[in-house]
């Protein structure tokens, strides 16, 4: 065995992180269409993030490097929404319940992976 990841090894690890980010980030709204948790507008945020994720790993299943932009742009865009919401909230300019919280930040440190995954692939040569 080398220590290098080959092609293989790279494109499953993120498929697999993928998968399971948007898995992670549709588990909220899933639970509040179900009645264990009340609907909030943060709800918006992780359906948003479940369907961005899901296109990457579908993405990803067919190898298409294109699809390593969104794992760069993602976990930026899904950050930004959240403070934003939480300052706007802090302030009185606009009443919201988006927030950091345990779903946020579980749903955001495989994010940092996949994100590192997605340089390292996206440094290799086509």
């Amino acid at each position: 065995m080398t220590d290098k990841w080959d092609d293989s090894r790279c494109w499953g690890a993120l498929q697999g992180l993928l998968l399971g980010i948007a898995v992670l980030h549709g588990q909220q709204p899933v639970a509040a269409w179900m009645g264990s948790l009340q609907w909030t507008d943060k709800m918006y945020v992780s359906i948003g993030g479940a369907i961005l994720y899901t296109i990457s790993f579908i993405g990803m299943m067919l190898r298409r490097r294109g699809f390593l932009w969104i794992n760069l742009i993602g976990p930026g865009a899904g950050l930004s929404f959240i403070l934003i919401g939480y300052v706007l909230n802090l302030t009185g300019l606009l009443e919201s319940t988006v927030r950091p919280d345990v779903f946020q930040i579980a749903g955001g440190i495989p994010q940092v992976a996949a994100f590192i995954l997605s340089i390292c692939l996206l440094r290799r040569k086509q």
